[in-house]
């Protein structure tokens, strides 16, 4: 894997400036810091989760997303004690709502390891549009913070919709883009 020039910035916040980093194959590395240093940053941007604003990243002589892919590449975020499933072929979406869809994926997978006690978390995509759900506890009366609401401002401002669904049976994260050029319509999903 290499990264040249990489940078990204959130607003008014740069939360990776110029990173140089070179990792070669076989070679295990951790990234450590505290909240906001750009660990998560740097990771969705090795796997093709968010693009760079400036800077280049390969993995095997690839781009991120066609790594991922093909397979050769792939990461475990988090481990929690939960366990994640897919109920069907996930569709991958084209790298325009990729971004945006990796995005929600993270954050409310997140949500669930942090909030949820949750111990089975769902994930079902298509091509505009993922759900997250869980078998926690639910928000049970509680906002759902500035972890969902920040999601909820970044999807918006993509043009989709969030929709929070949570009882004590758990939550579900619905997260929709305006159709496609093609005509899916992004509320096939619930």
């Amino acid at each position: 894997m290499t990264a040249s020039g990489l940078t990204k910035a959130y607003s008014e916040l740069t939360a990776i400036d110029r990173l140089d980093l070179t990792i070669p194959a076989g070679q295990l590395l951790a990234l450590l810091g505290p909240n906001g240093a750009g660990k998560s940053t740097v990771t969705e941007m090795i796997l093709g989760l968010t693009s760079p604003d400036a800077g280049e990243v390969g993995v095997f002589g690839e781009t991120p997303t066609r790594a991922v892919r093909g397979g050769t590449v792939g990461a475990m975020l988090q481990a929690a004690g939960v366990e994640c499933r897919t109920p069907s072929a996930v569709v991958v979406p084209d790298d325009a709502a990729s971004e945006v869809l990796g995005y929600v994926v993270r954050e409310a997978v997140t949500n669930v390891v942090r909030h949820a006690g949750a111990s089975v978390c769902t994930i079902e995509a298509g091509p505009d549009w993922v759900a997250v759900g869980d078998d926690g506890r639910g928000l049970s009366g509680r906002s759902a913070g500035q972890g969902l609401d920040g999601l909820a401002e970044r999807l918006g401002r993509a043009g989709g919709v969030l929709t929070i669904e949570s009882s004590d049976a758990g939550t579900r994260v619905l997260a929709t883009l305006a159709p496609d050029a093609s005509g899916s319509a992004a509320g096939d999903a619930a």
